[in-house]
């Protein structure tokens, strides 16, 4: 009878010995492979929070150069890069944005400021909007007239209750005028001329076809409009030279009245008194050189007269309120009175606030998701 073999004990550690060989071996490979990927992970995370940081400095350089570069409105388009730079092993870049495209159509539009920073394959982007805050009343309201140029008037002509501000000052004559009327600036801070569009934009518009360059005998009030036009309910009322001369003859005006495209033409006021609103603030708002002739039949006008331009004043003028102009201001008569008003200044009207430089918008400083 034949016997069977036996298996060999030694073949069999050898199969064994090669298995765990094999396993080992397989183990070694899966853990390289997961040292190998975690270091990827751990350098795809370094690159991206190196990129994160050197997009947040991307934003902190465009809010630097908004904050600090001269007319950068006018410079830059909304949506365009305006800056790339390389730091260290990675990249930045800087955009502007303007809500409505435009940076350069209005200084006090809000933008938004987005820094991207690239490093190796990672890109990170944050975002933070800036706009122009409000602080109160504008400086200018705390003084009787304001002048953004010089002030011409002889020695006991012009008694502002509550001084006022001037680059310069003298007499007709051209010698200096001691002692000094106003306290002297340069340049004078004067509210924004913006102010114009936003009291046009609330008004009734009177266009030249109405009136032809010459007003008079006419009743401007929330109640009473000329030339058969609806009344304004808040008793404003924009004026339309079309590049032409305006007269205004023994007109009584209650209200706001805004005079719009003079441009080199003259505003000249008569025999007229001008009276601010049950709401307050400005009775006169003119974009353009204007010649005061009220004269004491008129009685006391009450509110802000404000001129983006020079001032003549040529008759007698008593104003409870305050007179500003952007130009110059030419007192050429015997007395002119500007008495306070609080009911003028209360607050403030709009336009007549202390614009401050642009700030971060709180909240919004966001990381941004393409």
């Amino acid at each position: 009878m034949i016997k069977p073999i036996a298996p060999s004990r030694r073949g069999t550690i050898y199969i064994l010995v090669l298995m765990t060989a094999v396993i080992v071996t397989l183990i070694g490979i899966l853990g390289f492979r997961m040292v190998e990927s975690q270091a990827r992970v751990a350098r795809i995370d370094a690159q991206r929070d190196n990129a994160a940081t050197l997009a947040e400095s991307a934003v902190q350089w465009g809010i630097h150069y908004v904050m600090l570069a001269d007319d950068w409105r006018d410079s830059v388009s909304s949506g365009a890069n305006i800056r790339t730079m390389t730091l260290g092993d990675g990249q930045i870049s800087v955009l502007l944005f303007d809500p409505d495209g435009d940076l350069a159509d209005d200084d006090t539009d809000a933008v938004t400021i987005v820094g991207t920073g690239t490093m190796g394959d990672a890109t990170q982007s944050y975002a933070v909007t800036l706009e122009p805050g409000t602080d109160g009343p504008h400086p200018s309201l705390d003084k009787s007239i304001t002048v953004g140029g010089l002030l011409i008037a002889n020695k006991n002509t012009l008694w502002p209750e509550s001084g006022g501000t001037a680059q310069d000052q003298e007499q007709q004559n051209g010698t200096p005028l001691a002692p000094p009327v106003v306290d002297e600036e340069d340049p004078v801070d004067l509210p924004d001329p913006e102010l114009i569009t936003l009291w046009a934009a609330k008004g009734t518009v009177v266009s030249y076809a109405n009136h032809g360059g010459a007003i008079s005998g006419e009743t401007f009030s929330a109640s009473v409009a000329p030339y058969g036009l609806t009344p304004n309910a808040n008793g404003i009322y924009v004026i339309d030279a079309e590049d032409h001369n305006l007269t205004l003859t023994n007109c009584r005006i209650t209200g706001t009245i805004v005079v719009v495209n003079l441009n080199n033409n003259e505003l000249r006021i008569q025999t007229s008194q001008l009276k601010m609103g049950s709401g307050g603030g400005p009775s006169l708002i003119a974009d353009g050189n204007t010649r005061l002739e009220l004269g004491a039949l008129a009685g006391t006008s009450t509110g802000i007269f404000y001129v983006d331009g020079d001032v003549r004043i040529d008759s007698f003028l008593s104003l409870t309120g305050l007179l500003i102009a952007t130009g110059d201001m030419d007192v050429n008569t015997s007395s002119v009175i500007i008495s306070d008003s609080a009911a003028a200044v209360a607050g403030p009207p709009e336009g007549f606030n202390d614009v401050t430089p642009l700030r971060v918008v709180e909240g919004s400083w966001i990381r941004v998701v393409y």
